[in-house]
């Protein structure tokens, strides 16, 4: 992995100086990226096409132009490689600094933190004032921040993923942090230095974090975890998938950019081989430059996170600490060229909106190739266990 790598964009492809990415649930739909062809002097237009708005309709706001893109783009956290972190008790050498390694897990730490910044600050919130320190400082690079890189690497390792100092996949990488964020709602001994940062959040307490593997969201899975206390809690759905061997396989561009349109997307994590970014928005392609649907040419907005910066270890942050937490620069790059490998996340506040889900990604599902699956539940389990022994998608990981 390239620590200062940039993937292949047109200089018109980034506003230098631009405010960049905003908190979740965002209102641009996420893309991802990858090993991107370089965009045409045509991809780079003079003002930009309309993005389209990703959260939920009763609070969805109009997307009117640059300045309102940007200030969008600006309230999303953007978490990248630090230097000069707590050190690493469990690694030996004990790492600093996550530069070459840590992009990945940085890229699910943006989907949980701009996840917790919609709840904690509603979707229309805007950077300027200070109020996402809370949210901010979750992840900061200390023992005392609940979803510290420290803290998702060693999980993932304790877990039987790779080793501290090792790249992760999306899979490994959000599966870590959902069994740290139910460590730190149940107040685990391991979460002991970080109680006053969680009581400064209350919304951590609230979200469900679901990982669904096998590209399958059970719904009714969904509906128990977040009803089990009477109410309902926010959820956090993540679906990792695998679009593709080598190269993402085009069929599924158009598929991938109508979910990332959705209205209750927080985006995506993907990028690269071994080169991660977290994807907040879409942008239709030109008409008929493909010869298909303009969604065959999309391009996805995106937050890289390789930019080592110092690390944040004290409360309160201060104004650089915050600073460096939101992006200066607006870039995209086509949807087409991303690696195969990626998880999209969604943020379902009610069961209504499970529910308009649910409806919506079996309409995007009935009009091309399937890219996720939606059921109710698991089949019986002689069912599911043959699944497995034949072959198909690893049925097994995640029993009834």
């Amino acid at each position: 992995e390239a620590p200062a790598a940039a993937p292949a964009v047109e200089p018109e492809d980034v506003a230098r100086g631009a405010p960049a990415v905003a908190p979740a649930a965002a209102q641009l739909v996420a893309a991802p990226a990858a090993a991107t062809p370089a965009a045409a002097p045509d991809d780079a237009p003079s003002a930009p096409e309309p993005a389209v708005p990703v959260s939920a309709p009763p609070r969805r706001a109009p997307v009117a132009g640059m300045a309102a893109l940007e200030a969008d783009l600006r309230a999303r956290l953007w978490l990248t490689y630090r230097t000069g972190m707590e050190p690493f008790p469990s690694a030996a050498p004990s790492f600093t600094s996550d530069v070459g390694w840590g992009c990945m897990i940085r890229s699910a730490q943006m989907l949980l933190a701009n996840a917790l910044a919609t709840l904690h600050l509603g979707r229309h919130w805007r950077a300027g004032g200070g109020e996402e320190a809370p949210v901010a400082w979750l992840f900061a690079d200390t023992r005392e921040a609940p979803f510290a890189l420290q803290r998702v690497a060693e999980e993932a390792a304790g877990a039987g993923g790779p080793p501290v100092g090792s790249w992760h996949g999306p899979t490994t990488a959000t599966a870590a942090l959902a069994r740290l964020l139910r460590a730190a709602q149940a107040r685990e001994a391991a979460m002991e230095g970080a109680r006053e940062a969680l009581a400064r959040v209350p919304a951590v307490d609230s979200l469900v974090m679901h990982v669904a593997m096998d590209g399958i969201v059970f719904t009714d899975r969904v509906r128990r975890l977040c009803g089990a206390e009477g109410g309902w809690r926010p959820a956090l759905v993540v679906v990792p998938l695998r679009l593709g061997l080598q190269h993402l396989n085009p069929a599924y561009v158009a598929p991938l950019a109508a979910f990332l349109r959705l209205p209750w997307s927080l985006g995506m994590v993907g990028g690269r081989p071994r080169t991660s970014f977290y994807y907040v928005g879409v942008q239709a392609g030109p008409p008929g430059r493909s010869g298909g649907p303009a969604d065959e040419d999309a391009r996805a907005f995106f937050l890289d996170p390789h930019e080592p910066r110092p690390a944040m270890l004290r409360w309160p942050l201060s104004a650089a600490d915050l600073e460096s937490c939101h992006c200066g620069d607006l870039r995209r790059m086509p949807l087409r060229g991303i690696d195969p490998s990626l998880a999209l996340g969604f943020l379902l506040e009610s069961e209504a909106d499970l529910d308009l889900w649910t409806t919506a990604a079996a309409r995007i599902c009935a009009q091309g190739l399937p890219i996720l699956s939606v059921a109710p539940a698991p089949p019986p389990e002689r069912v599911w266990a043959r699944v497995g022994a034949e072959g198909g998608r690893n049925a097994a990981q995640e029993r009834p």
